[in-house]
């Protein structure tokens, strides 16, 4: 195991350069927490086996306008290690905590994910994982939170993923769009499992969309197509939902 915590070299002092590969051959895991900048550099000079267990925190202070440039060297890490073994990721969780209840040093969002839906663990342990991913960023509003969030998720090889749980607080600062962008990620979803204040937006997104042209018969598109299983938790979706009975006519 390699746990490098707040020790990683100032990303602009030219310590690692173009010629310096850190090559950790045996590793069976790696957990780094710093500051995104420094974390992207030292994942760009990192050669690790593709099985290794890997665990990032990021913090940042960018504004959420410039966050792309600063997540893109931890963003070619993770596609490249993800990518590397079969198969694709299968499983996510996805955890968003109540911006108002967060101490100083809360995540603004965690991630975890699994190439092997055997591994999704059935507790709020996660074991077995591929990929932690937890990004901080202390001076985020709430839609600056959720604005980082769709950065992320967009640039993360999700398309296969079967089986999702969220967690998703900040309620009323989730609306249509950003959850139908958040769940167009992962088209290939069978199983999802949902609680918190979020949750309520996401039942809104997932009803049936029906369409008829004149003279023909309606047709009904769904967000995720595949899914099979859906479960909501402690959320009171007949207070939120126009027609909280529409919503059952899902056929599982």
């Amino acid at each position: 195991m390699l746990s490098l915590k707040y020790c990683l070299p100032p990303h602009a002092d030219n310590t690692l350069t173009d010629n310096n590969i850190l090559d950790f051959l045996n590793l069976q895991s790696l957990d780094i927490e710093d500051g995104i900048n420094k974390c992207g550099v030292f994942l760009q000079h990192l050669h690790i086996p593709a099985t290794v267990q890997v665990s990032i925190h990021c913090i940042t202070r960018e504004h959420h306008n410039t966050f792309g440039d600063a997540w893109m060297p931890v963003t070619l890490f993770v596609h490249a290690h993800l990518n590397a073994e079969s198969p694709p990721i299968q499983a996510l969780l996805l955890k968003v905590p109540d911006f108002k209840c967060s101490s100083p040093r809360s995540p603004t969002f965690e991630m975890v994910a699994w190439h092997s839906l055997a591994a999704f663990p059935s507790t709020s342990c996660p074991a077995g994982f591929v990929l932690a991913l937890i990004v901080e960023a202390p001076l985020y509003a709430e839609t600056d939170t959720i604005d980082l969030l769709m950065q992320v998720l967009g640039t993360l090889p999700l398309a296969n993923v079967q089986t999702a749980q969220y967690e998703l607080s900040l309620g009323a600062t989730w609306n249509l769009p950003n959850v139908a962008a958040m769940l167009h990620c992962t088209p290939a979803l069978e199983s999802l499992w949902v609680t918190g204040t979020g949750s309520v937006t996401i039942a809104q997104a997932l009803q049936p969309q029906w369409t008829a042209d004149a003279g023909a018969q309606p047709t009904v598109t769904l967000l995720l197509p595949a899914l099979k299983t859906l479960t909501f938790w402690q959320v009171d979706l007949g207070a939120n939902i126009r027609n909280p009975l529409n919503f059952l006519i899902f056929d599982f």
